[in-house]
């Protein structure tokens, strides 16, 4: 009577052969699925590296707009302040005196209160301009930024609003009787990102420098880009 023997329990010379053969497809199929996790998670990487990079440098170039916007402020603010206070009496009466929140000019801007402490800031208001975006429509915008990764739809401006101070170290000791011919000139610099209404401030950079009636109606060199307060704000999304 003929027996019957399965196929996998088969014996002789072929049978090794047959184990070697799947033994061999199962590791290849195994270093396969291996390959292909380990590149997996090598683009995953990538990619996401990639995109913190972009955010790195979009927040770089947001900081350099912002300090750039504080810049030209100072400029603008020099330019105002020089142009219309020509003797240093003038400096309390009708620079500081008229600056501020409320004031003979009726300012709505509310005043700065610094970081590194000392007198508040008083907006900048002369020739009937409060130098302030958020009243004036005829000063404190910079020209539009462009920033790779800025997704679609988000909106970039720049923009400074500007503040006067008396000399911490004026005699009278007060905010508004100036008694050496000097002020402090604060320029704010503002980058705004985002889709909503209003805008959110993304980047802000605080510049003050010393004018000076009593040197000829310059700033004080060693003055010059003082009172730097650095940057303050969150990150960009």
């Amino acid at each position: 009577m003929a027996s019957f023997v399965p196929r996998d329990s088969q014996t002789g010379p072929t049978a090794g052969k047959q184990y070697g053969k799947r033994g061999k497809r199962g590791s290849a199929l195994i270093t396969v699925i291996l390959m292909l996790l380990v590149l997996t998670v090598v683009g995953v990487g990538v990619a996401y590296l990639t995109q913190v990079e972009d955010r790195i440098t979009g927040n770089d170039r947001y900081l350099k707009s912002a300090f750039y916007a504080a810049e030209t402020g100072l400029r603008v603010g020099e330019a105002v302040i020089l142009g219309t206070i020509t003797n240093p009496s003038q400096m309390g009466p009708e620079l500081l005196v008229k600056s501020g929140l409320g004031g003979p000019n009726g300012n709505t801007t509310p005043n700065l209160v610094l970081p590194g402490g000392g007198r508040n800031g008083r907006v900048l208001s002369l020739g009937g301009v409060e130098y302030s975006p958020a009243v004036s429509t005829t000063c404190c915008s910079v020209a539009p930024i462009t920033v790779t990764g800025v997704p679609d739809g988000q909106v970039t401006q720049a923009r400074y609003t500007l503040y006067v101070r008396n000399n911490p170290d004026d005699p009278s000791g007060t905010e508004t009787d100036d008694q050496d011919g000097k002020v402090n000139l604060i320029s704010v610099g503002q980058v705004l990102v985002g889709v909503t209404t209003p805008v959110p401030v993304a980047i802000t950079k605080i510049l003050e420098e010393q004018i000076s009636l009593a040197r000829a109606g310059t700033q004080s060199p060693d003055q010059k880009g003082g009172f730097s307060s650095g940057s303050s704000g969150g990150t960009v999304g």
